[in-house]
């Protein structure tokens, strides 16, 4: 792999944040019309989990500021009909898959990067084994739900020498980044605590 692709997929994580933002506040930052010349391969992603999280945080955001950079060519989940609907709803040729076959969509459509968006609780199992068959990973937010799961999944990122990224939604959002700002500048006095709520649903 050139150095180049390898600083377009480490651009690429990097800007997972901002991609987040840009689904909240979209008409303030218009990351997809950030257009660079492209001439290292295009970094490939697979997504396993695929419901409103990693359909509509993850894969159509991604596909629509970052199709010059990246290519979905993979999509898991548990139900297969649901990530035949994600595949339109995010409008890419990827081939989709059960979870049964997680191993195989790896091994068919070898992608650079997996990002695991499914229940928390599995969060653990297609970490480790994406970087056990060679891919770096985007996980959402929790990376885990137990304390020896981050540890196995610490334990298997020096082992196979691949990386994982922790993707966080509201954190860097334009609000919260500015109700930080005001919050630091001592513009309301001393702050004994802050107490906040997202509601879905």
């Amino acid at each position: 792999m050139s150095e180049k692709s390898t600083i377009n997929r480490r651009k690429f994580i990097s800007d997972t944040a901002k991609v987040i933002a840009a689904t909240s506040a979209m008409p303030l930052y218009s990351y997809a019309n950030k257009k660079e010349s492209v001439s290292a391969p295009k970094t490939k992603l697979a997504i396993v989990g695929t419901g409103s999280r990693g359909t509509t945080t993850w894969g159509k955001p991604v596909v629509d500021a970052y199709s010059d950079h990246v290519e979905f060519v993979g999509l898991c989940d548990i139900n297969y009909k649901r990530a035949a609907v994600a595949k339109a709803m995010m409008g890419v040729n990827a081939k989709t898959y059960e979870a049964k076959d997680f191993d195989l969509m790896i091994q068919e459509t070898k992608p650079d990067i997996v990002i695991v968006t499914t229940t928390d609780g599995f969060h653990e199992k297609y970490i480790i084994r994406a970087m056990e068959l060679g891919c770096d990973v985007i996980s959402e937010k929790p990376i885990a739900i137990e304390a020896d799961q981050c540890q196995r999944i610490a334990d298997a990122e020096v082992r196979t020498g691949r990386k994982i990224k922790v993707g966080f939604n509201d954190r860097h959002t334009i609000n919260s980044i500015e109700t930080k700002k005001i919050l630091m500048s001592g513009e309301l006095g001393k702050i004994i605590a802050v107490d906040f709520h997202e509601y879905l649903d």
